[in-house]
């Protein structure tokens, strides 16, 4: 009986947490896939092989490197992890933060044959083989509840939009760093740096794997055993944190403010938004390029099925934005080496500033990846940049915040809307108030013109709603209102919106709700639909209340009526009652 029971209630609690999955990966706005990942960190580690191969000075760094290649010598393995699946520098980006949060307690679950990782990256490696870039996240979940876990609370692996690159280094720790070099540690710091950013973590675990390098280099002459195991450990760190700085470079994950409530909200459409159509962004070399996010690393090559195929790793068809992602990886590696070998630059990198308040700056100056990330939205180049690089109009423009951010965030995030509706004309009239929640975005359509601008476009965008309204029924004869039945209406349907731009920043815009339930009249229930199409004059006046603050915004919508709308309550419980209402945006 004790046995039955607690079979029954392992079997209830594995399907609701596959029930839960659904709404838990939706908060998650994952980077690079599984697949991506696995062939940044490989290409950029073979890479980095290559140089030490024909580097003569190498040989004490190659001596105590416990990795070995494969027949082709194109792939590179760490034979301590590799007790079950091969573990690659590319497996170890794949699996960090997004399957475990601990890079210590990777390496335990590595060693073991029979762990939980082992049979994540059995499942991915099946997928990645027939042709996709990782497993789906119903198999995921159904493997690994904590996959569950570290999607909803994945906050390292994005910028914070809004603030600029110093902003996000103010957390920056140096007790951190030292922490991160033990298990014991790690368990301390990584609770304070999942509360951060990518830029952050990348910075604080890469410089606990430069310090843990470059202790290894002082000791292998005195301790060569110990000096490789503390330089498998830097690499396992390293692993980690160019999981983040790979994250860097997603656009999907420059422009989402990360918290639990915001990805109720609006992360995810967003990240999925700028995922796909990408932004425009520039580094502190002064490249400006577009960059796009999961799913479309090297969009013009399947890369990751063919990764395989590819006989010399060094030419690879990759695009330019590929490259560079790639390289920041592969100079984030070598940084391990020049921290061994005591190079001058890396000594520098690790010789604090007097006081915390330089730390910013002395990361933005001397970490060599940082030169190749985005810079963060809202930054000003001329804080950041080199001397030598000359600013121009369109660094600027990358650099500043997203013009069209809050409209889109408004058109595709989910949102609580109330709206108060009143008579529309004489007769048969509907009055009351409604709760509505929109969510969810489908059949979408963004476009810009052939100078890259908005005006001239027309854009629709369409999603799902549930409302609840409350209200009653009546007549209005010669302007004098009677009151006739009340009404509680349980609705479903779809909401649009439809916008022309007539100019960059004004544009005619029509919404629509359509939706369907059931109501009750006197105690009796009858099926009711009810249309309605509303028109925003805000947006023909250029009164653009999707940048202003909620305390100002929620109430000017009252005010000055932003959202204006018609509608009609049609059921079999008699003639059809007219509304018009305004609509207020609590959240979007």
């Amino acid at each position: 009986m004790k046995n039955s029971f607690g079979t029954e209630f392992h079997a209830n609690m594995k399907r609701m947490a596959l029930l839960l999955s659904g709404l838990i990966i939706s908060l998650q706005a994952a980077a690079w896939q599984y697949g991506e990942h696995l062939l940044i960190g490989d290409i950029a580690f073979a890479r980095f092989m290559f140089s030490l191969n024909s580097n003569k000075a190498a040989s004490g760094f190659l001596s105590v490197m416990n990795c070995m290649s494969d027949s082709s010598r194109q792939r590179f393995f760490f034979p301590a992890w590799s007790s079950g699946h091969p573990v690659s520098y590319g497996v170890l980006n794949a699996l960090s933060g997004d399957h475990v949060a601990d890079p210590f307690l990777m390496d335990e679950q590595l060693r073991s044959p029979t762990s939980v990782l082992q049979r994540i990256m059995h499942l991915h490696q099946t997928y990645i083989q027939m042709g996709f870039t990782a497993a789906p996240d119903n198999k995921l979940v159904k493997t690994d509840f904590n996959y569950l876990l570290l999607a909803a609370s994945n906050l390292p692996h994005f910028y914070e939009y809004n603030r600029n690159f110093r902003q996000q280094l103010q957390k920056f720790d140096t007790g951190l760093v030292r922490l991160c070099q033990s298990p014991a540690g790690m368990m301390k710091a990584i609770g304070k740096l999942n509360k951060s950013n990518a830029l952050n973590m990348y910075a604080t675990m890469h410089l606990a794997a430069m310090e843990l390098a470059a202790t290894a280099g002082a000791m292998i002459n005195q301790n060569k055993e110990e000096a490789a195991l503390l330089l498998q450990y830097a690499f396992l760190l390293n692993g980690f944190a160019d999981h983040f700085l790979e994250d860097a470079f997603s656009s999907g994950h420059l422009v989402v403010n990360r918290n639990l409530f915001a990805s109720v909200t609006n992360n995810k459409p967003l990240h999925d938004f700028y995922s796909a159509i990408g932004t425009t962004v520039v580094n502190r070399k002064g490249q400006i390029w577009k960059a796009f996010g999961d799913g479309n690393f090297n969009n013009r090559h399947h890369a990751w099925q063919a990764a395989d195929d590819i006989r010399d790793i060094s030419y690879a068809p990759f695009t330019t934005e590929a490259e560079r992602v790639i390289e920041s990886v592969r100079l984030s590696i070598e940084d391990l080496y020049l921290a061994f070998t005591g190079n001058e630059e890396a000594v520098a990198l690790l010789h604090w500033p007097a006081s915390s308040s330089g730390y910013p700056d002395h990361l933005i100056k001397h970490l060599r990846s940082f030169s190749l990330v985005p810079i963060p939205y809202n930054t000003k180049p001329e804080t950041v940049m080199p001397d030598q690089i000359s600013i121009t109009a369109d660094m600027r423009k990358a650099s500043s915040l997203l013009p069209q951010r809050n409209f889109i965030r408004s058109r595709i995030a989910n949102s609580f809307v109330f709206c108060i509706n009143s008579e529309a004309f004489n007769g048969s009239y509907y009055r009351g108030g409604e709760v509505r929640l929109n969510f969810g975005s489908l059949l979408n359509k963004y476009r810009l013109n052939k100078k890259g601008e908005k005006s001239g476009t027309l854009d629709y965008w369409n999603g799902y709603t549930f409302s609840f309204s409350y209200g009653n029924y009546g007549i209005t004869e010669n302007k004098i209102r009677v009151r006739k039945e009340v009404s509680y209406q349980f609705r479903a349907g779809i909401r649009s919106n439809v916008d022309f731009w007539i100019s960059n920043k004004r544009f005619i815009a029509l919404y629509s709700y359509t939706e369907a339930g059931i109501q009750f009249v006197n105690g009796k229930g009858s099926f009711v639909f009810v249309p309605g199409i509303g028109f925003q004059p805000g947006a023909l006046l250029n009164w653009n209340y999707y940048n202003m603050s909620p305390w100002w915004r929620i109430p000017a919508q009252y005010f000055l009526p932003l959202k204006i709308r018609y509608g009609m309550v049609i059921s079999p419980a008699g003639e059809p009652k007219f509304f018009s209402g305004i609509d207020i945006d609590f959240v979007f």
